[in-house]
C-alpha cells in the first residue's frame, strides 16, 4: 500500500467521531454543526466522502467511503453502521 493511501485511511480513522455523529443525525444544517467537527468536515468534503445539499444540509457518500476502506484489501461491511464500526476498529489504525 503506497504512502498516500496510509494517509486517507488516517483521515477517515481521525474523523471517525464527525462520521458517526453525522449518520446520527437526521438532517444536519451546516450553520448549526458544532465547532469541534468543522475541521473534519471539510477534511472528508475534500476526499468526496461527505457532500452538501443545497449547499446547507450535509449527507455521506457511502459507497466512496466504501472503496477508500476497500484499498485496504480487505472485505468491506455494506450496511453503515457495520461500516463505521469497521472504520472505529483499533485494527485499521495500527494496519495503515
Amino acid at each position: 500500500m503506497s504512502n498516500g493511501t496510509n494517509k486517507i485511511f488516517n483521515v477517515i480513522h481521525g474523523c471517525r467521531v464527525f462520521l458517526k455523529w453525522l449518520h446520527r443525525e437526521d438532517v444536519v444544517e451546516i450553520k448549526q454543526m458544532p465547532e469541534e467537527y468543522k475541521t473534519d468536515c471539510k477534511k472528508l468534503l475534500d476526499l468526496g466522502i461527505v457532500y452538501k445539499r443545497n449547499n446547507r444540509t450535509l449527507g455521506i457518500r457511502w459507497q466512496r467511503l466504501r472503496r477508500l476502506v476497500e484499498r485496504n484489501g480487505e472485505s468491506v461491511p455494506y450496511d453503515a453502521d457495520e461500516l463505521l464500526s469497521y472504520i472505529c476498529r483499533p485494527a485499521l489504525s495500527a494496519s495503515v
